[in-house]
């Protein structure tokens, strides 16, 4: 029973960290909306933060359901003796599910901006590969107009 209230308080802090995880997260995703989106290294920094932010939420979900596993019997049929803490965790899950629907809608609205960025730069690549075509032709064309035995002054009315 006492190994059961020390998983409780590990269930408990886990949300806890969770939900301060996510509270980062959110954070730099404030933070990347303020910032310049030509600027691919501030893209990879952000990038980066995000990554090892998510790894953290993966060990945490981990580390709670490992958790949950030993303690879920005594914590069913004991739910008197747990309840404040129950109500506590109940609590932070609600708060990691609403950090989490804020995070999903800036995630499709980060997507949308992402896509058009993408989009617009593939519109300069394409513009600029027209153009270096164009220019390849011209002057593809101006060298086989003249050849080595002919002279530029020379005039071809009979």
């Amino acid at each position: 029973m006492n190994e059961t209230k020390n998983y409780v308080d590990i269930l408990e802090n886990t949300l806890k960290m969770k939900v301060e995880v996510l509270k980062k997260l959110n954070k730099i995703e404030f933070e990347k909306d303020m910032v310049d989106e030509d600027s691919m290294d501030s893209i990879d920094k952000y990038l980066d933060e995000k990554e090892e932010l998510i790894k953290n939420l993966e060990t945490l979900d981990e580390g709670f359901e490992t958790t949950y596993e030993y303690a879920k019997d005594e914590i069913n049929n004991n739910k008197d003796l747990y309840k404040e803490k129950i109500i506590s965790m109940q609590n932070y899950i609600k708060e990691i599910t609403d950090i989490t629907v804020q995070l999903r809608i800036k995630e499709a609205n980060m997507k949308e901006s992402f896509d058009l960025f993408c989009k617009g730069k593939k519109d300069q690549v394409k513009k600029f590969n027209k153009g270096t075509k164009t220019a390849l032709s011209y002057y593809k064309n101006m060298t086989d107009v003249h050849k080595d035995e002919d002279s530029y002054f020379f005039n071809s009315k009979g």
